[in-house]
């Protein structure tokens, strides 16, 4: 290395954040929280539009029909793998923790 050029910065893996978190808030404050299937298919319908994605073209990536893409988003009935594919289709995954103190009714005020 010549006198003067910084090191690059290394990296422990993962990926770098997009924004920078503000102060006092914690990662995991960030994420949304999804309790109930409306939670779950809000959260889906967010990430697909963040993504710039049509329910035709995450239905495409998932292997799945728009419909059921559909069905997903408005928390109707659907096969617990499909929500799945169509959450790894859009690079999410599920997280199972202790649940956290704030109701289902705290949570959906959020949507």
């Amino acid at each position: 290395m010549l006198s003067g050029e910084k090191a690059p910065k290394a990296s422990l893996g993962g990926k770098a954040h997009k924004k920078p978190m503000k102060r006092g808030r914690k990662e995991n404050d960030m994420q949304p929280l999804a309790r109930t299937p409306l939670q779950l298919g809000n959260s889906i319908r967010e990430r697909r539009r963040e993504l710039g994605l049509t329910q035709e073209q995450l239905a495409a990536k998932a292997g799945v029909r728009q419909r059921t893409i559909s069905d997903i988003e408005r928390s109707a009935s659907a096969r617990f793998d499909t929500v799945l594919r169509a959450l790894a289709a859009l690079d999410l995954e599920l997280v199972v923790r202790p649940r956290t103190k704030g109701s289902s009714q705290d949570i959906e005020k959020l949507f």
